[in-house]
C-alpha cells in the first residue's frame, strides 16, 4: 500500500504532467524520484507548500514566467489580472484555436510564447476573437483587391503582417474596423474602375453604411460611368468635366447637392442636344455645328 507521501507524489505528479512540467519528477525502479520527490522527502508534504516551491524552479519560470510578469505589472499599479496556471493554459488553447480557425500561419501560434505575447500586451481572449472577427474576414478573405488596398494604405502585406496590425494593442477595435472598411471600399472601387483615395475611402468608412450599402453605391456609380455621363463629349465645355471618383462619389455616396445638380444638368443638356439634332444644325454649348459653308 502506498504511503501518504507516495500518494501526494502521484497527485502532484499528475498535476505537473498536465502543466507540461513532467520533467520535475520521475519514477526509478518503481520508486518516486526527481525534484518533486526530493521536496516531499525534505518535509514539503502539502500541496500549498509544494506550489510555492514549484514557482522557484527554472522549469516553471520558463514555462509560466508570464505569471510573474503580470504580478510585477500589478505591483506597479497597473490594472491587470494575474492569471493562474489553469487560466494561462486555457488562454493558450483558446487563442491558438482562434488563430487556426482564422487561417493564420502556424508559426504565429505554434508555441506558448505566441499566446503569452498577446497576454503580456493586455489582449484578452475575447478581444483577440473580436480582432480576428468580421474586420479580419473582410480584408483577408474577400476580393484580393481589398487586401491590396489595405496593404497600400496601411502597409500590411502578407498574413503575418496583416495579423500584426490587427493584433497590435496600440490600435483600438474601432480603428481596425475603420481601416478594413476603407480597404473594402477602395478595393471594390478599383474593381469597378473607380479609383478611390485613402482619404475618400476613410470618409466612406466613417459613414453609417453596411458593406452591402457601400457596394450598392459603388455599383450605381459604375452604372452611371457605363452610361457615359462622366465622359465629356465634343459639344460640352471643358469646365463641365465630371469624374466618377469625385462627382460620382460626392453625389451618390455623400449626397452632395452640387454634385447631384452637375450630373442632372449634364443629363438635361444632352437631352436638349438630342432634341435639336433632328433639326439639321446641332446646337451645343459651344454654338452651332453642322452648318454648310457657301
Amino acid at each position: 500500500m502506498p504511503s501518504v507521501n507516495e500518494i501526494l507524489f502521484q497527485q502532484i505528479g499528475a498535476y505537473l504532467t498536465e502543466m507540461g512540467l513532467g520533467d520535475l519528477f520521475s519514477v526509478s525502479g518503481g520508486k518516486p524520484a526527481g525534484w518533486l520527490w526530493n521536496q516531499i522527502s525534505n518535509g514539503l508534504d502539502n500541496q500549498a507548500a509544494l506550489m510555492i516551491a514549484l514557482e522557484d524552479t527554472p522549469q516553471f519560470q520558463q514555462r509560466y514566467g508570464i505569471i510573474k510578469e503580470m504580478r510585477q505589472q500589478a505591483a506597479t499599479g497597473k490594472a491587470v489580472h494575474v492569471p493562474t496556471v489553469a487560466e494561462v493554459r486555457e488562454y493558450e488553447n483558446t487563442v491558438s484555436s482562434m488563430m487556426r480557425q482564422a487561417g493564420l500561419p502556424d508559426y504565429l501560434y505554434d508555441t506558448y510564447e505566441d499566446a503569452h505575447n498577446l497576454l503580456r500586451n493586455g489582449l484578452s481572449a475575447a478581444e483577440v476573437e473580436q480582432r480576428l472577427g468580421q474586420a479580419w474576414e473582410r480584408v483577408r478573405s474577400t476580393d484580393p483587391a481589398v487586401r491590396d488596398a489595405y496593404a497600400s494604405f496601411y502597409g500590411a502585406d502578407g498574413d503575418a503582417a496583416l495579423a500584426a496590425t490587427f493584433l497590435d494593442p496600440a490600435k483600438t477595435l474601432s480603428q481596425i474596423e475603420r481601416q478594413s472598411r476603407a480597404a473594402y471600399t477602395a478595393g471594390y472601387g478599383q474593381r469597378m474602375g473607380i479609383p478611390i483615395t485613402q482619404v475618400a475611402a476613410e470618409r466612406i468608412a466613417d459613414l453609417p453604411k453596411t458593406e452591402a450599402g457601400i457596394f450598392q453605391d459603388l455599383t450605381q456609380i459604375n452604372q452611371l460611368k457605363g452610361s457615359g455621363i462622366f465622359d465629356e463629349t465634343m459639344g460640352e465645355a471643358a469646365d463641365a468635366d465630371l469624374e466618377a471618383n469625385t462627382t460620382g462619389l460626392d453625389a451618390i455616396v455623400f449626397g452632395d447637392g452640387a454634385a447631384n445638380q452637375a450630373m442632372q444638368r449634364r443629363t438635361e443638356e444632352r437631352k436638349a442636344v438630342d432634341r435639336s439634332a433632328s433639326g439639321g444644325a446641332l446646337r451645343t454649348q459651344r454654338g452651332a455645328t453642322g452648318l454648310g459653308v457657301s
